[in-house]
């Protein structure tokens, strides 16, 4: 699946949202950045498990997780660097944790956070990460058997977009559901898409990329007063923009989107979002002020975010090429 920069400046605009809400405590609905990377994550792991199955018949689930891992895990295993040394330095505001029940953690948090819960406070950010890994763990399984037929593919699709509807109207009536909605409803776009592309439908709209991201930004200001609605409308723009953005022309970039520093947070988004929680809870815990956690979030944050993506994500994600490779090499021996 070609790279997207437009997708990249949108993966900025989500964690800007969510750092701007955990340091200054604003925007007001910081929630919605959540919102938006979990309909990015379900229409790109989708819009990748759709693209193999077309070209493969099948979901190589080994080397799926394997990716999953390589991508994930190495910034995780920083993060649990950094709560020890937390810890050390904070031992009466962060408690005591082993790097194993920090993994456990990163399964269930979500489980925790949903029951009002939280072992592991500094650490309760990664609730995030346990709603898709917990889609991983299902999903790929799920694809690989039901969209081998493509007839079958857009009740499928149909079917996750009830889904989403069915835990939106229960989190409005407060039930206590996990919140997959954004996750379900960024799949269903990308089967529906590969549908549409298929049957050679007209796909654009580029002025729609920008009105979507305009509303995504005014929204996280006014969303707070409307409850769990404001979920709701952040998931649509979010597939009113990701759709924009993806079916206009991949190699269109569009203005805002694409420039280099909402481009650049887009890069180290997945490390700015797991290293700036646990230094902000911390001085949050230490009766700092709002303007004093921003700085100590941008001075300690976005190095550490930018040394994780340069020496850490990126040297673990060309281990999958060279896995691939080695896979390669070793099937066609076998084949001889």
């Amino acid at each position: 699946m070609q790279r997207n920069d437009n997708l990249d400046g949108m993966r900025g605009i989500a964690v800007l949202i969510v750092f701007l809400y955990h340091t200054l405590g604003k925007p007001a609905a910081g929630n919605l950045g959540v919102d938006v990377f979990f309909v990015l994550s379900g229409y790109l792991i989708t819009s990748k498990l759709i693209e193999e199955i077309d070209a493969t018949g099948t979901v190589d689930i080994f080397r799926f997780y394997l990716n999953r891992c390589l991508r994930l895990l190495p910034a995780f295993f920083v993060m649990c660097v950094l709560y020890e040394g937390l810890h050390y330095c904070f031992p009466g505001i962060v408690s005591s944790a082993r790097p194993i029940s920090l993994l456990a953690f990163l399964f269930t948090s979500n489980i925790y956070w949903m029951n009002g819960l939280q072992p592991f406070p500094v650490a309760s950010h990664t609730w995030t990460l346990a709603t898709e890994w917990q889609f991983y763990l299902v999903w790929p399984f799920i694809a690989a058997f039901v969209m081998r037929r493509r007839e079958h593919r857009l009740p499928v699709a149909l079917l996750l977009a009830a889904c989403a509807l069915a835990l939106v109207i229960a989190e409005l009536h407060e039930a206590k559901v996990p919140k997959y909605e954004g996750i379900l409803i960024g799949s269903s776009m990308a089967i529906m898409l590969s549908v549409a592309r298929r049957e050679n439908l007209p796909l654009r709209g580029a002025p729609l990329a920008l009105a979507s991201t305009i509303g995504i930004v005014a929204w996280s200001f006014i969303g707070s007063k409307f409850g769990e609605k404001s979920s709701l409308v952040a998931v649509a723009l979010s597939v009113g923009a990701i759709y924009a953005m993806t079916n206009s022309g991949s190699e269109k970039a569009i203005p805002l989107l694409s420039g280099h520093v909402l481009k650049y947070f887009g890069k180290i988004s997945y490390g700015l979002y797991i290293y700036h929680f646990p230094i902000v809870a911390v001085a949050y815990v230490a009766g700092m002020s709002p303007v004093r956690m921003f700085i100590i979030g941008v001075a300690v944050t976005i190095p550490l975010a930018d040394f994780s993506f340069r020496f850490i994500e990126a040297p673990a994600l060309k281990l999958r090429s060279v896995f691939h490779r080695t896979k390669h090499s070793t099937s066609a021996a076998a084949a001889r």
